[in-house]
């Protein structure tokens, strides 16, 4: 029997050793984590040879730290031990103060750019307790709707049109209707009912958002 030298442990370039893995044929295959955090079998003659030296990413998650990715900062790696974890965490501070931690992955596709205090500004000049200003001002019917009326879709399980308004992050239902002109009646009751009043006292309460709101919208 072929004693195995141990290589648990070991660094290879951007591979660190976990533990040895299998036999395929003549090679001996061990589990490596790369500095970017993948995990995958390398044979100890790749790693030796440096036929391979990291998964692909060629160690770039080196430079994050003190990168910008938007209103982060990066400042260090989060080492992540579970296996199945195959992407890096970072902990990062953003430009308001708080800190936060973040896949490597997203910091890269531009997908997180702050600690969500840029969206919430974006959202206080369109949102009041919840409500988008713009949305209900607007007579739009979204893409998805299969009805052509804002607020009334088609319930396949009782077979009737249902309507309904939402407001505030809460759903209201309008009831079911045999007919579609029906449901869309109800609902525009309570679109001048609801929203009509709720406009009405905000731009009252904050005639220059309210301007600036309808500027952009």
């Amino acid at each position: 029997m072929v004693k195995i030298k141990d290589l648990t442990g070991k660094k290879f370039n951007n591979w660190t050793v976990l533990v040895f893995d299998s036999i395929k044929g003549t090679k001996y295959m061990w589990k490596c984590v790369c500095t970017c955090g993948v995990i995958k079998n390398v044979s100890s003659g790749s790693l030796k040879n440096e036929s391979s030296k990291s998964c692909g990413c060629g160690g770039l998650e080196k430079s994050l730290i003190g990168q910008r990715f938007g209103r982060l900062v990066v400042v260090e790696r989060v080492n992540m031990h579970n296996k199945n974890n195959k992407s890096w965490k970072y902990k990062c501070e953003c430009d308001c103060g708080n800190t936060l931690t973040v896949f490597r992955c997203n910091l890269l596709k531009g997908d997180t750019q702050s600690c969500g205090c840029f969206r919430n500004e974006v959202r206080d000049k369109d949102y009041f307790e919840g409500t988008k200003i713009t949305h209900i001002r607007s007579k739009t019917v979204w893409v998805t709707n299969t009805s052509g009326v804002r607020g009334v879709s088609w319930n396949a399980g009782r077979q009737k049109w249902e309507a309904h308004i939402t407001f505030r992050y809460k759903k209201y239902s309008l009831g079911l209707h045999e007919n579609i002109s029906d449901a869309a009646a109800i609902r525009k009751r309570a679109e001048e009912k609801i929203f009509g009043e709720f406009l009405e006292w905000y731009d009252s309460k904050f005639p220059k958002k309210s301007k600036t709101v309808n500027a952009n919208a």
